[in-house]
């Protein structure tokens, strides 16, 4: 059984449909999560409600006590994060961000725009075509960013600023993470890395795994498709890193007035 539509619309208002953990804003990509489960006496009211994008819904509900590894969310530490937050939304003035947290927030922004300048990083997404090489090198104020994402003084006090930092953070992690899977240096020049392709090596390599011909076409094909699939992922999730920025920029430059 779900939340009463008054509940759900009282949590989806009061967090500004932005998950409690990362603070993205989700829209309709949302879940209602009960921070008790129904299944341990958990009932359907606001108190016992948290919204949660996708991914951190995944996270809250996959740890298995059967099986423990890491550290599972406490139900405290839950209600914390969302009572935080929504703090942090009832505290966002609108355009201008309140008085006492200008100061704060404009040090972060600062140091934002010093680790990802527009015309460094974010400049070598937007004209990067990752079908092809690149510099890993170059991609090393990213990691930078992610890293300083880690720590808690790296957060906006206001809602808006951190609903996109969170969004930010998250489409960064991502395209880390699939270069990091799925890119290797070239054995020519390994200053440079790229999706894996059909060169003479990888060929041989592919032919010594197939049972047959048809076989051999099949993994030739499923290897095309992964090349194509990872290329078209690592655009798409570069265009939306600079789309993210460039929202982050202007919105901070009105409220923080810098």
């Amino acid at each position: 059984m779900s939340f009463p539509s008054e509940v759900a619309e009282r949590a989806l208002l009061d967090c500004g449909r932005c998950c409690c953990l990362c603070h993205k804003f989700c829209g309709s990509k949302i879940e209602l999560h009960h921070i008790v489960a129904r299944a341990d006496g958990g009932e359907d009211t606001y108190e016992n409600c948290i919204p949660l994008c996708f991914d951190c819904h995944a996270e809250v509900r996959a740890y298995d006590p059967k099986h423990p590894k890491g550290r599972r969310f406490t139900a405290s530490e839950l209600r914390g994060h969302r009572d935080r937050w929504y703090e942090k939304v009832r505290n966002s003035q609108g355009i201008v961000t309140a008085p006492d947290y200008l100061e704060i927030d404009q040090e972060l922004f600062a140091r934002i725009r010093e680790i990802l300048p527009s015309t460094g990083v974010i400049a070598l997404l937007r004209r990067q075509d990752y079908f092809g090489t690149f510099r890993l090198e170059d991609h090393g104020p990213l990691h930078e960013f992610a890293i300083y994402c880690e720590t808690p003084e790296f957060e906006f006090l206001d809602a808006d600023l951190e609903s996109l930092r969170g969004e930010l953070e998250g489409h960064i992690i991502k395209f880390l993470s699939l270069i990091g899977q799925y890119t290797f240096p070239l054995r020519t020049n390994p200053e440079f890395n790229r999706i894996a392709i059909l060169d003479s090596q990888l060929i041989q390599d592919i032919a010594y795994k197939a049972r047959d011909e048809e076989h051999f076409k099949e993994l030739v094909e499923k290897h095309e498709e992964h090349i194509n699939r990872v290329g078209r992922e690592l655009n798409s999730l570069a265009d939306e890193i600079c789309r993210t920025y460039d929202e982050l920029v202007r919105l901070g430059r009105r409220k923080l007035a810098v």
